[in-house]
């Protein structure tokens, strides 16, 4: 038998203070415009996991953001990796007020500590140490100025004044690691409970952290069962055993000398915990809480919300219940049986698959599909608008209903007259209209010209439609997969046409569609025959003889493509299209040639990275694109985050990761801008978020030029954005005696000024004047600042 001392096994285990690093911020409220070279994170702060109560706030933890609702006015403070947080995917917070900081645990192991003073402490040790088996973080349990993790590998003791790992026991069988999913405390001994019985040792002992001090209470009915929660409560242990024999979960109570059963009208997913001077027991679908005499003084009404699955909850001092809720967010329950849902706007999920927007509205198609299979997400779409999210979904759609189990949203199109109209294609129930309140019509064979899949057998009524776009007349053009007649249109008046395609093509499933310049379809596609791209243009709608359809694979005089492996498409300012592949770019400079055969093909970009010559993102994925106001280039790929290139595609400005920015993963797969304000949406696998860039849509003339800030105060020594320009324009700014003191081209509508002169000082107190003018003068714009030196 070997024996570790104490010393020896902190250090091989966790060496103290490698990964602890420390910085101060502020909180950011993610409401309103963010700043240019900002962030701001969309997340879906109903999947609430975790609460706690601790410096006047409720601190309530969802899957990927955490927020505080202050007890004494109700406002709502938002953390992020934004506004400083190490991570996303919380699994659990505890505020420990002798300390007067909140610990964060991570999904994947690591943890922040946001003291009172919004100093944020992260301690990376756990997650980056190499420890074999589970390391997750299953709960946080306080003893004085101590946190003791209970961690899937054995308990870590975190000294939160010093902010270090203290402590390291392995308390299984001859100093194994063991599952520890939770610990509790009475004033002599600490209970584990594990994946194999309840551990106990003296609180005192000073030698606890070898596991021959820990010994398991065999006295329980099942002393070697799974035991997934614990916690002291009126002098009495509580855990659930949810290894039993009739598979339902069990409390067991332990007065000090017996343990019995208690009855409970639960049967899985329990568990225990306490705070202060209350008990609260969840089961799968409600919450309660009990006093010392175990009264029960609360229980969630389920009819109150919709799908009420319980995470978490206390009782806070004014006897208000407070419950971290996973489908709808952080619920309060006053002792007169007020309720209310104090939870920041965001979406219902985290799911996106396509995204479109319009003005200052976005809309998010949420499905997803799997090899030419839908994936069966419910999320139905999304709508962010005012700095407001709207969820349309089962749970408050009655429409969106009746697509059933075939519901996966999977494309989206802004209607150009209105950005609050919206139409979606799912992967089995036809077409969405949307209005700002949610659907307002399916169209699918009863009521338009789409058809589903296999129209011998109507019974079985599989309607797809993955691609939607809007020409220039405001026809609706819709991808209708595997049907004879895969081209439909609905005109600006509400009539409908489709239109055929051979077989070869038609018997394909399509995965978005573009319109180019020459009024021609592109349409991404995969199937049979393999495919890649389809363009199609119907001449004269009225004569179905003349329309002409192409399928553009690899072969060169055919396209010239790296791979028919197409998953993205985008038409710049100059009408040139661009294809994202899964080996790299190709872009189409002459797609009016498609049908004539002439010099048409796609060129990959050679551009020089380290010293070599390549194709632009040749090994990469690239899964979505889109072009800001200065015809820049976003690129979106499967593992490798987000690409800015510039207009021709040769030079990178720009490479966002996880690792160098707050971007939520590298697997990005869609992207839109609002082109009046330069923001740039990125979807991702674990959800939205978006940068403020410095390109905005210009226009052919002045369309009220604003300058922001405004005044420009001595402290900001940010970006200056001149917005509402004519595109491209030529940027002057000049003191009121007419000094010449910056020139600059505007980026699309928009050019960014530093508030320094030619010398790179800081200009002087004062009014300036923006100058801004076409290349031929023909459209000019002034407006004036004030900045303070």
């Amino acid at each position: 038998m070997i024996l570790f001392t104490r010393k020896i096994l902190t250090l091989l285990i966790f060496p103290l203070g490698l990964a602890i690093s420390m910085h101060s911020t502020g909180q950011n409220s993610d409401n309103g415009l963010v700043g240019i070279g900002q962030w701001r994170m969309h997340l879906p702060y109903n999947k609430a996991v975790s609460v706690t109560d601790g410096n006047g706030k409720v601190y309530c933890a969802s899957q990927y953001g955490l927020f505080s609702v202050s007890k004494t006015d109700g406002s709502i403070e938002r953390y992020s990796r934004t506004s400083g947080l190490s991570d996303f995917e919380i699994a659990s917070v505890r505020y420990n007020s002798a300390a007067g900081v909140l610990v964060i645990a991570y999904a994947n192991s690591n943890l922040d500590l946001l003291y009172d003073d919004n100093s944020i402490i992260n301690v990376s040790d756990i997650k980056r140490n190499d420890i074999v088996g589970n390391k997750n973080i299953n709960s946080i349990f306080f003893k004085g100025h101590d946190a003791y993790l209970s961690c899937g590998f054995g308990i870590v003791v975190l000294n939160l004044d010093k902010k270090e790992i203290k402590d390291t026991w392995y308390i299984g069988p001859n100093g194994a690691a063991i599952n520890i999913n939770d610990l509790t405390a009475d004033n002599n001994f600490f209970y584990a409970a594990t994946n194999n019985g309840i551990y106990k040792a003296a609180v005192n002992d000073p030698f606890i952290y070898n596991y021959t001090q820990w010994s398991k209470d065999t006295s329980i009915l099942r002393p070697n069962a799974r035991y997934n929660s614990i916690a002291f409560f009126s002098n009495r242990i509580f855990t659930v055993n949810t290894d039993t024999p009739s598979g339902n979960d069990t409390i067991m109570v332990y007065d000090g000398t017996t343990w019995r059963g208690l009855a409970f009208p639960g049967d899985y997913d329990m568990k225990v915990s306490t705070y202060g001077n209350h008990l609260t027991i969840k089961i799968s679908y409600t919450i309660y809480a009990f006093d010392e005499s175990l009264n029960m003084i609360y229980a969630l009404d389920y009819s109150r919300y919709t799908n009420v699955i319980p995470k978490d909850g206390f009782v806070s001092a004014d006897r208000t219940f407070w419950i971290a809720d996973f489908n709808n967010g952080l619920i309060s329950i006053t002792p007169s049986g007020e309720y209310s849902n104090p939870t920041p706007s965001g979406p219902r999920s985290q799911a996106v698959f396509a995204m479109a927007t319009s003005d200052d509205d976005l809309w998010v198609a949420s499905g997803s599909i799997v090899l030419q299979a839908p994936a069966f997400f419910e999320y139905g779409a999304y709508h962010f608008s005012n700095g407001e999210w709207k969820t349309y979904d089962k749970t408050n759609d009655p429409l969106y209903r009746l697509c059933g189990y075939l519901s996966d949203v999977v494309c989206v199109v802004v209607d150009p007259s209105d950005s609050k109209h919206a139409f979606m294609g799912t992967w089995g129930c036809g077409m969405l209209e949307y209005r700002d309140h949610g659907i307002v019509t399916i169209y699918d064979s009863s009521n338009s010209t789409l058809e589903p899949v296999d129209i011998s057998n109507p019974n079985y009524n599989l309607n797809i439609v993955g691609g939607l776009a809007y020409d220039k007349d405001k026809n609706l053009w819709v991808a209708n997969c595997r049907t004879a007649y895969p081209i439909s249109i609905r005109k600006p008046d509400g009539t409908w046409k489709s239109l055929f395609l051979p077989s070869q093509f038609s018997i394909n499933y399509f995965y978005g569609m573009l319109i180019d310049d020459f009024n021609q379809k592109w349409i991404i596609a995969r199937g049979p025959n393999a495919v890649g791209l389809i363009v199609f243009n119907e001449n004269d709608i009225d004569n179905p003889n003349d329309d002409s359809y192409k399928m553009l694979t690899k072969t060169v005089g055919n396209g010239n493509l790296p791979s028919i492996a197409v998953y993205s498409m985008a038409k710049d300012k100059d009408g040139t299209i661009w294809i994202g592949t899964d080996q790299g770019v190709a872009v189409f400079y002459n797609p009016g040639n498609v049908f004539s055969g002439n010099n048409f093909d796609a060129q990959q970009i050679l551009i020089e990275q380290d010293g070599h010559t390549q194709y632009l993102l040749e090994t990469e994925t690239v899964m979505a694109m889109a072009v800001d106001g200065a015809n820049r280039k976003w690129f979106g790929t499967l593992s490798s985050g987000v690409y800015l290139m510039s207009a021709d595609g040769t030079k990178q400005l720009q490479h966002f990761t996880v690792e160098n920015s707050p971007l939520l993963s590298n697997f990005v797969n869609s992207i839109t801008i609002n082109d009046n304000t330069g923001e740039v949406f990125f979807g991702t696998e674990k959800g939205i978020i978006s940068y403020r860039s410095d390109a905005t849509e210009g226009g052919e003339a002045c369309n009220g030029s604003l300058v922001f800030p405004n005044p420009v105060k001595h402290e900001y020594t940010g970006p200056i954005a001149i917005k509402g320009l004519v595109n491209n324009a030529d940027v002057k700014i000049t003191d009121v005696t007419g000094a010449l003191v910056y020139h600059a081209k505007a980026k699309g509508g928009e050019a960014i000024w530093y508030g320094t002169n030619f010398k790179g000082e800081r200009a002087h107190t004062g009014v300036y004047l923006v100058y801004a003018t076409n290349d031929d003068g023909s459209a000019t714009c002034v407006t004036k600042m004030l900045l303070i030196h």
